[in-house]
């Protein structure tokens, strides 16, 4: 009977001690298991590799980010799934690993799933028993490329668009920006008398005073919603109505700038030397336009093209100093708010159908114009 109670008590013992192990066992399989379905939800790729560089985890953001099959690749050279230069990536592991501290590397590469990409890197040591090797290196991994893309086309738009578009981050997601034709109005202004001013003055001077008409042409421009199309030495050409700021009273703002833009310079000339004061043709016509970008694939721009633009260059070289002109066609959409005085124009390059245009002398009582708010694409 003892030894009976003996073997009783030892069983006893070993399936209470059985049944602990199992309770510990599934806590650290939950536990496993919570840690597992983190480390996959991480929205940053993590990668983890051993102390020679060999990957030891990868979670799913990472074999996207990267264009793999995690299971395919534990236990290779990190260096294989991440394109970059093996001393740098040697390097920041080593230094993670005998230093213990963190390194960042911004790399610029392509992948064979992905092509170009641009990625963020941090290095940071693995927490274990300390060893002259190193434990091994967490890598973060993050994908900068849609960021990178955003950023280069905000500041393509910086150079087009007024302040209070640049900030709309909508316009940069939502504008149609492939080509299109539609009804515009192009402001065409150039500087009178600018070559022979410019032989007179030295470079720097010479651009000191030159960026300060062209810096009154581009906040008029901008001040009635207009987008600058280009600067060609002292002239300046605005659209108005384009995709990326559609404007239903597109040609009376494009008028209202031309008038503030002459306003400003003789407000300019109050302080300014008499030998520096300049003034502006300008020229506006309404029409048709076709409107993108335009280029070669490494460099494009974002412009009109068709009559409409020759236009109203060929109007703004009819414009004295100070003058406004408009064509027939920008006249049958303004003729309610400004008055105007129809003039034989100088100049027609032969075009048997500009027979007249407009010279704006001003808005006409009472009238309210438009506002220069400008609609989301």
């Amino acid at each position: 009977m003892q030894s009976f109670a003996n073997q009783a008590a030892l069983a006893i013992e070993n399936a209470r001690l059985f049944e602990a192990v199992r309770l510990s066992l599934s806590e650290i399989t939950a536990m496993r298991d919570l840690m597992a379905n983190v480390f996959e939800s991480i929205a940053s790729g993590v990668i983890t590799v051993d102390a020679v560089g060999h990957v030891t985890t990868l979670n799913a953001a990472a074999a996207q980010i990267l264009g793999i099959v995690p299971r395919d690749n534990i236990g290779q050279l990190v260096g294989r799934l991440i394109p970059i230069n093996s001393d740098v990536l040697n390097r920041a592991v080593r230094q993670v690993n005998e230093l213990k501290t963190e390194q960042h590397v911004d790399l610029d590469t392509s992948l064979p799933n992905r092509g170009p990409v641009n990625l963020s890197l941090r290095f940071s040591p693995l927490r274990g028993e300390p060893s002259t090797t190193g434990t091994g290196v967490a890598i973060v991994l993050n994908d900068l490329t849609e960021a990178r893309r955003h950023q280069a086309q905000r500041s393509v738009w910086v150079r087009y668009l007024p302040p209070a578009l640049v900030d709309n981050i909508e316009v940069y997601e939502r504008a149609q920006m492939g080509v299109v034709e539609r009804p515009i109005s192009v402001l065409s202004c150039d500087i009178r008398g600018f070559t022979s001013f410019s032989e007179n003055l030295d470079p720097e001077k010479l651009m000191e005073i030159i960026n300060i008409y062209l810096t009154i042409s581009s906040d008029a421009i901008h001040e009635s919603g207009g987008i600058i199309d280009k600067y060609m030495g002292d002239a300046v050409v605005g659209l108005f109505n384009t995709q990326i700021n559609p404007q239903p009273d597109h040609a009376v703002l494009a008028v209202q700038s031309g008038l503030l833009m002459a306003r400003e310079v003789q407000t300019q000339h109050s302080w300014m030397p008499s030998e520096h004061r300049l003034f502006f043709g300008i020229g506006i016509h309404t029409g048709t336009a076709i409107i993108g970008n335009v280029g070669s694939e490494t460099r494009k721009e974002f412009t009109a093209i068709g009559d409409t633009v020759q236009m109203s260059k060929l109007l703004q070289e009819n414009a004295g100093k100070g003058e406004v002109l408009i064509s027939e066609q920008t006249y049958e959409q303004v003729a309610a708010y400004f008055n105007v005085e129809p003039r034989v124009p100088k100049k027609n390059n032969d075009r048997a159908n500009f027979q007249v245009l407009y010279r704006v002398i001003g808005v006409k009582p009472g009238v309210t114009l438009p506002t220069n708010s400008v609609n989301n694409p």
